[in-house]
């Protein structure tokens, strides 16, 4: 839903907007479909640093203007325990070959893209054998939730698109006549909505093609030592909620190495009890931006186990928010930031109550968050009860 007041897409069919907190009602809901507020654009730093790069080219730095979500109240586990071992980093990425024709020189290169990390999430280890609980948007077509609003699956169309947009980001930026050409007339555009308008401008002119592209998620953690190269594990996606009915949900599998066990959470078997103290495990974007570059002298992909430990916020369970197509959120006081999405709500008993969503921001201050939403252990065990997947229901 849209808020009449100040425009902000609401979607989790709450009676209040998640940025001027305006009431709002079924009059003026002008549309239903699930859009989290912040989360969901967690593209990383190779995309909007090539975007920033572009920009300084240009002489339009007003495109980088991006305001990402503080994290500076959040802290690292001070120990290691069954939630922490439970707690998985979720990386998603792209890489392929793509053909690029310059539209000035009409030269055209291949040029190799490779594995670059373009979103990335939490999530949390449900079986020994390798599920995974995450949310969906973590996984999803990030272009469809920007302009439709809605959560899909990433098709294999969509790979190939982000794999031509990465390759020429790639090679726009290193050409300051092209990022002069394309970039001089959008100093007042989103820097996510700018790349993407030149994409689909070169595809439309014959001017990018792919040879070959591939979508990649990745799995690190705390609980996967001794597993696959640098303790990180490839998953594949098994389901995911019903996007119709706003279930911001998504199942995974690994592959554990042979003879290996996965720290698996027991699931809460109890709906959650209003008042009752939570806790929300993951990876907050910028936390772990500093977190890995200070650890690690390569890429994130090759990043030791022992940098992935999980943060932690602590709060308490303070509303329920029903939205118009039946799916039940729960609103806590625990305050999260980019990279919760998917990460494991727990209860005091350490059981698994539900899945990070989104963070929501005050009246003030939309930027600083005050409360966070999450859907409940009722849709966990619906996802796994559907694909088969025997759970720990506690």
């Amino acid at each position: 839903m849209i808020c009449p007041k100040c425009g902000f897409k609401n979607t989790t069919g709450a009676n209040f907007c998640g940025k001027c907190n305006k009431k709002l009602n079924e009059s003026n809901i002008l549309s239903k479909n699930f859009l989290p507020p912040f989360d969901f654009k967690n593209k990383t730093s190779i995309l909007l640093k090539a975007l920033i790069l572009i920009v300084a080219v240009v002489g339009i730095s007003a495109m980088a203007n991006a305001h990402p979500v503080s994290a500076n109240s959040l802290s690292p586990s001070s120990h290691v325990g069954e939630v922490q071992n439970g707690t998985v980093y979720i990386e998603s990425g792209f890489s392929g070959v793509v053909t690029v024709k310059n539209p000035i020189t009409h030269k055209t290169v291949n040029l190799k893209v490779k594995y670059q990390p373009y979103s990335t999430g939490s999530g949390s280890i449900v079986t020994k054998n390798g599920y995974i609980i995450t949310a969906f948007h973590v996984i999803s077509d990030s272009n469809t939730l920007n302009n439709q609003n809605k959560l899909k699956k990433m098709s294999s169309e969509d790979i190939k698109w982000y794999v031509e947009e990465i390759g020429l980001i790639n090679y726009i930026r290193k050409d300051p006549k092209l990022s002069s050409k394309f970039f001089k007339n959008t100093s007042n555009q989103d820097p996510e909505k700018a790349m993407e308008d030149v994409t689909n401008k070169f595809i439309k002119n014959g001017w990018v093609s792919t040879k070959s592209y591939k979508s990649t998620i990745y799995v690190k953690g705390l609980g996967l030592k001794g597993n696959g190269s640098n303790d990180s594990l490839k998953a594949r996606l098994v389901d995911v909620g019903d996007s119709n009915k706003d279930q911001d949900i998504a199942l995974l599998k690994v592959n554990p190495d042979k003879g290996k066990k996965l720290p698996a959470l027991a699931v809460s078997a109890k709906n959650p009890k209003m008042g009752g103290k939570i806790s929300v495990y993951g990876f907050p974007g910028k936390k772990m931006e500093a977190r890995l570059n200070a650890n690690s002298k390569t890429k994130h992909s090759a990043s030791k186990a022992s940098d992935y430990t999980p943060f932690v916020s602590s709060g308490r369970l303070i509303a329920k928010e029903p939205n118009a197509q039946g799916t039940v959120y729960y609103k806590t006081s625990a305050i999260t930031a980019e990279g919760y999405s998917g990460g494991p709500v727990v209860n005091s008993k350490n059981r698994l109550t539900g899945v990070l969503v989104f963070g929501i921001g005050s009246k003030k201050n939309p930027k600083k968050m005050v409360a966070s939403l999450y859907l409940s252990s009722k849709y966990i065990k619906k996802i796994c009860n559907k694909n088969k997947v025997p759970i720990t229901v506690a």
